[in-house]
């Protein structure tokens, strides 16, 4: 885990594979027991984060409780106690949880997530999150629908590693 020129707030991603972002390549892995994917940091401080995808359609057979997924983005939470990020959540709900249940959120951490809006399998969802002049956006947007969120908040200084 020891990267030449990285600071305090840095580690490398949190990927099983090696990824390659703002041209600059990375291939230590590290592993968690509740996401998946990976976080890119560095010795500068990022500013914004996007990602744009198609809401997949959860498969909900009932056989077990508490099936989640959830695709987003955000700065931090990788190597600190912030976490600003925003993205859709599905699970499996109802009476035997054989009903997916979809809806885009955000979470400016320690505080908790908000749901703003239910998604549909199929929606284009596009999520951002940057950081200017001390302040953090979130935007998630459902394109297909036509719905979209945005909140601001004054941050702390942080990391700021992309996840």
């Amino acid at each position: 885990r020891d990267v030449t020129g990285v600071q305090t707030c840095a580690l490398p991603i949190s990927s099983a594979q090696a990824a390659q972002a703002s041209g600059q390549k990375f291939s230590v892995a590290e592993q968690s027991l509740n996401w998946s994917g990976f976080a890119i940091t560095s010795s500068k401080k990022f500013t914004y984060a996007q990602s744009r995808f198609v809401q997949p359609t959860l498969t909900c057979t009932g056989d077990h409780a508490n099936e989640w997924s959830s695709n987003w983005v955000g700065l931090d939470g990788f190597n600190n106690t912030t976490v600003e990020q925003d993205g859709t959540a599905a699970h499996c709900g109802g009476a035997n949880n054989t009903t997916p249940v979809y809806k885009a959120w955000y979470e400016m951490y320690p505080a908790g997530s908000v749901n703003v809006f239910t998604v549909f399998p199929g929606d284009t969802i596009n999520t951002s999150v940057s950081f200017s002049n001390g302040k953090f956006t979130l935007t998630v947007a459902d394109l297909t629908a036509g719905h979209k969120k945005s909140v601001s908040q004054i941050g702390r200084a942080s990391c700021r590693e992309r996840v």
